[in-house]
């Protein structure tokens, strides 16, 4: 879609350090992320769960800024999806009984 590409651009013209510092930040988050998938504690699948979907997510989201293939429909399904992971992870700890 051309009105995509083109805001894609203005917005690179005008914030090009702003993708920059979102990029580093996501590559710093999928470092840290690493470290914690390697120390997964077994009976935490809600939260192993969440962890795992937020990890992939920013692996897209930095693929396709490095790509130049951020769009306002892309952000726009970005957030409905981490909108459906807040509100299923809410109502499966709901479902969890406390100790």
């Amino acid at each position: 879609n051309l009105a995509n590409v083109t805001s894609f651009i203005i917005y690179i013209e005008r914030f090009p350090q702003d993708i920059v510092d979102m990029e580093r930040a996501l590559e710093n988050f999928l470092a840290v992320s690493r470290e914690r998938s390697e120390g997964i504690v077994k009976g935490e699948a809600n939260a192993n769960f969440i962890h795992h979907r937020v990890t992939e997510l920013a692996k897209d989201i930095l693929e396709h800024s490095k790509e130049e293939r951020i769009t306002d429909t892309y952000f726009e399904e970005v957030s409905t999806t981490l909108m459906r992971l807040i509100i299923d992870s809410e109502r499966n700890s709901a479902l969890i009984p406390l100790l």
